[in-house]
């Protein structure tokens, strides 16, 4: 995470109804709109999908249908963007479950970059911390009408692999 002289730093806002998630943009390094998808034959129901990226087949996490089953949230817009990440220093089990150093995320095209003060996100109490830092979540907000996330993605995608839907 990389600080600008005034404090702040940029991170991928991803809007929802009453919901504003944020992840570091030094977690991802492109994004592309999505066309054809093909089947990944994983049985998990947020990484069933496979998209070209350059040369390479990429599994696809849709990461936009984790945050609906997991903070209810509505979708505002399509979801046709993709961010890619690099998770080559990611822990083993996700490195293993996508037999690759490189994924997409899929998430509504209500994204943008936005540069924002840290202090506006609050570490969660402690009491909290454990529970939800298991699903990715490492800091939030509440501003008028609208709670705000911070979201690690190597944090969301062991949750998400461990996880199952039904």
């Amino acid at each position: 995470m990389t600080l600008s002289n005034n404090g702040c730093c940029d991170f991928l806002n991803i809007h929802y109804e009453k919901i504003e998630i944020y992840i570091n943009k030094s977690q991802f390094y492109s994004s592309i709109m999505l066309n054809e998808v093909k089947d990944s034959g994983l049985q998990n129901i947020y990484f069933q999908k496979i998209i070209q990226f350059g040369e390479q087949e990429v599994v696809l996490f849709d990461l936009n249908a984790f945050i609906h089953s997991n903070f209810h949230a509505v979708t505002k817009g399509s979801v046709k963007l993709c961010f890619v990440s690099d998770v080559s220093a990611y822990n083993r089990t996700i490195k293993e479950y996508l037999k690759s150093d490189i994924i997409a995320c899929l998430i509504p095209s209500s994204s943008e970059i936005k540069s924002i003060a840290l202090r506006e996100l609050k570490l969660l109490p402690h009491v909290l911390s454990e529970a939800l830092e298991k699903k990715g979540i490492i800091a939030c907000s509440l501003c008028s009408h609208t709670i705000s996330y911070l979201i690690d993605l190597e944090k969301v995608l062991s949750f998400a692999i461990n996880t199952k839907v039904e």
